[in-house]
Parts: structure tokens; sequence; C-alpha cells
């Protein structure tokens, strides 16, 4: 080991290890605090394919993966890890396993591990930490970037790393890359042509929820309504501090509005689903200094239901429900520096979007939609105005912007079967079956969820 990589791992413990009394007590790390120093307890007798991404939304495209991985490795168990209890806590029903991501130390990353037999190495976008690379590359474990992403802003940073780590990006088996400017972004650090693939992001590859699965949360929705009309909703998804202060003040003006135009009908219901739990005090918090009535998601059930403004959704994993049921949807972290969540996931409902002018992490996705005019944009609060008034109104604008949001979404799939191919020929799967066959059996094993995760 070099003195510089010695240097990483000494500057990594120590930081930590500083850290670690304040991280205990922190609501992002406090439960299960010390799988992230390797307490992991795996079976040695059990073989294993590690799948592992940074939060839920990077693992809902590799979770896609798991019938591939089913079909096979039918024997082996599925480790799923996350840097995010959040993201664990999501897709434990299609894991056998689900641990929290040590942090990057070889003690703690030998800890987790041992010598345990691990088949393949899957990792999602930007979910680059040299040791644990280091580490399965040096027992000869395949590694796998899966829908990879190295936007061109963060590419000083990994040349940094490449000083301390030279042959990082080599320890990589593959590069399964969502776009021409990641390829190139790859090669600009080192790695070489055939180790890399265009196969486009897997998180866009689903299918919509069914009728039977929005039922019982359309009623609800319903019945949070002054009258028997319908209720216009608008579905702030995965937003942060600060992006309600765009779309609170206009919903109290419009209605206000409303009133002095005599207007009885129904203000939109907003339903305001936080990025992260944690936070859920803070928009709570800013609710009440508004005077905005609102209800909780988890309360619906146990109250008598009158007209709310805001609904303030506080359970985890159930954005696509709301997006689903929306009138309009405005994709999060795009009105602060954030760079902006997945903006196809109300496509397949048709529901029509809102994007802000922060988008680097979703620039791709964006130009796409901007070709296409398929979303509305909003780099002022005159379009928050506009967005609720047409959303009210049902325009035929927004409802032809989500057809065409729709049609690029559909233009977009196909990104699961091709990362399943390229995963056949790394592994060296071509003669176990006739690829249509696989594909078909891969479909059938997506609609049933065979295993469930220990923790």
């Amino acid at each position: 080991m070099s003195i510089r990589i010695r240097l990483y791992n000494l500057v990594t413990r120590c930081t930590v290890c500083t850290l670690a009394p304040f991280l205990r007590h922190h609501p992002r790390f406090a439960e299960r605090f010390q799988e992230r120093f390797g307490d992991w307890c795996l079976s040695r007798s059990d073989d294993y394919i590690w799948i592992h991404g940074a939060s839920a939304g990077e693992l809902s495209g590799l979770m896609r993966l798991v019938p591939w991985i089913r079909l096979r490795y039918p024997e082996h168990k599925i480790l799923v890890t996350s840097f995010s209890l959040a993201g664990i806590t999501m897709h434990r029903d299609k894991a056998d396993l689900c641990r929290l991501l040590p942090f990057d130390s070889e003690k703690w990353i030998g800890k987790a591990i041992g010598d345990v037999s691990i088949t393949l190495f899957l990792f999602g976008e930007t979910e680059i930490w040299p040791l644990v690379l280091t580490k399965l590359a040096s027992r000869g474990v395949p590694i796998c970037m899966v829908n990879g992403r190295i936007e061109r802003k963060n590419l000083a940073r990994y040349r940094l790393l490449l000083k301390i780590f030279p042959q990082l990006f080599s320890l990589l088996s593959q590069a399964l890359v969502v776009s021409e400017a990641m390829k190139k972004h790859l090669l600009m650090l080192g790695m070489k042509e055939d180790q890399i693939q265009i196969t486009g992001n897997t998180k866009y590859d689903h299918e919509p929820l069914c009728s039977d699965d929005l039922k019982d949360l359309m009623g609800v929705l319903d019945s949070l309504t002054e009258g028997k009309e319908k209720r216009v909703r608008l579905t702030l998804g995965s937003i942060h501090p600060g992006e309600e202060s765009w779309w609170l003040p206009e919903l109290i003006r419009l209605k206000e509005k409303r009133l002095l135009q005599g207007k009885t009908s129904s203000s939109p219901l907003l339903i305001l689903v936080p990025r992260h739990l944690e936070k859920l005090e803070y928009f709570k918090e800013k609710l009440e200094a508004l005077s905005l009535s609102y209800l909780c998601s988890s309360d619906l059930q146990n109250l008598d239901l009158q007209a709310i403004d805001v609904l303030l959704v506080d359970e985890f994993g159930k954005l696509e429900k709301y997006y689903a049921l929306s009138d309009f949807a405005f994709i999060g972290g795009t009105l602060v520096p954030v760079g902006g969540h997945n903006p196809f996931e109300p496509a397949p409902y048709k529901v029509p979007i809102g994007i802000g002018m922060h988008t680097s992490k979703i620039r791709s996705e964006v130009e796409a939609l901007t070709r296409h005019d398929a979303f509305m944009s909003i780099h002022d609060r005159g379009a928050i105005e506009e967005i609720l008034s047409a959303t009210i109104e049902s325009s035929s604008e927004l409802k032809a912007r989500a057809e065409r949001l729709y049609s690029v979404w559909s233009e977009a799939r196909g990104s699961l079967k091709r990362v399943e191919h390229a995963l056949d020929d790394l592994l060296g799967f071509k003669g176990f079956a006739d690829r249509e066959e696989v594909a078909t059996s891969c479909d059938v094993l997506r609609g049933s969820n065979r295993h469930g995760a220990e923790g």
C-alpha cells in the first residue's frame, strides 16, 4: 500500500472517529450506527451478489436488476447496501440482506466483508469509494458501474483522487453509463474505450403502478375536499428546504385572489413530499408560520377529514403514488442548488411537470425534455402563479406537455435489457440461454417478490 493510500486511510479514520460522537446522535446516522464501522455479520457459508447505491433513488434503478440476478445466480444471496438508511429500508423486500455501507477505511471495510464469497459488485452512478473498490479488486471480484454518471463539474475532484489512487478507474471491469457525455468524462479520467458502454438509466425503465395499487390512496385524497367536486392536486416531489418558499406564498395569494373574485370552488391541494424525512419539522414550522392548514399523511386514516391547504407526506416510498394521482408535479431539488431528481417518475401517468433552474444532476434528461417542450420551466415566481392557474383550469397546454413528457420517457426506456446484455457479456453468460428467453424469464420474475431481507 502506497504512502498516499495509507494517508487517505488514516485521514478517513481520524475524521470519522472525531465526528463519531456527533454522528451517533444525528437523525441520518444514529440508527444501525455500528454497521458503518463494519458490523455486518455476514455468513461465510453463503455466496453474495453485492448491490450498492447512495440513496433510495439510485437503488431504485439498480434493484430492477434483481430478476436477472435471481435467474443467473439462483443460489446466491443478494446483499444491498447504501449510505442512506432510507435506501435500504425502501428496498429490503427485494434483497436477502441489507446493510449500511461502512466509512471508507480499510479496517472497517475489511471487517464488514471479511473473507466471505462475493461473486459480483454492482454500484450505481457516482458511488466510487476507493478502498471498497481496491479491496474487492484485490480478491478478483468483477466490479461494474451501472447508470454511471460523472459530471464535468466533478472532474477536478476525481483527478485529485487519481493522484492518490492512480489505478482507481482501471479497477472497474465495466462502466455502463447513461450518456455519451458521461462516457467522454470517464475517458478523460483514463478509462479505456472497451471498458465503457452507453446503456442509459435503468431508473427510468419501470412499469407504472396498477389501479389496485392506487385505489386506497385515491379514496383518501378524494375526501380532502370541501364539496363533491374533484380537487386539483399539485405534488411537490422530493423537495428540499427553501423550495417551499417558492410555492407556499403563491398558494396563499391564489386563495386570496379567488376569495375576492367570489369563486367558491376548492383551492388546489398542495402535496408536499420532503426528500429527507428528518426535515419534516422544518416544513411544519414553515406551514404554521404562514397559517396554512395541513395534515400529515400518516394521520389520514385516523382523522375526521376536512379541507386542508397542504398534505405533508411523512412516509417514505410513497412519492410515485402521489405523482400518479396528481394534476401537476414539481421535480424537487431544482429550485435550490441540489441538481434535481428523477423527472420521469410522473411520466407514466401523463402528469405535467415543472422543473427549476438547478438541473446539474439531470442535465441530459432536461435537454431531451427541452427539445420536445415537455415541461414547464420555473425561473421566477410568476411561473408558479402561471402553473397554479393552468392546473386549476386544466389547460390544454399542460395536457400537451404531459403527452410529450410521456413520449420522451417511452423513448428513454430499454436501458434495463441493455444493461442485462452487457452483464451477460462481461460475466460469460452468452451460452446460458437464448437472449429473448432470458428476457422473458426476467420479466416474469419482476412481477413477484420472492425474497425479503433479514434486516
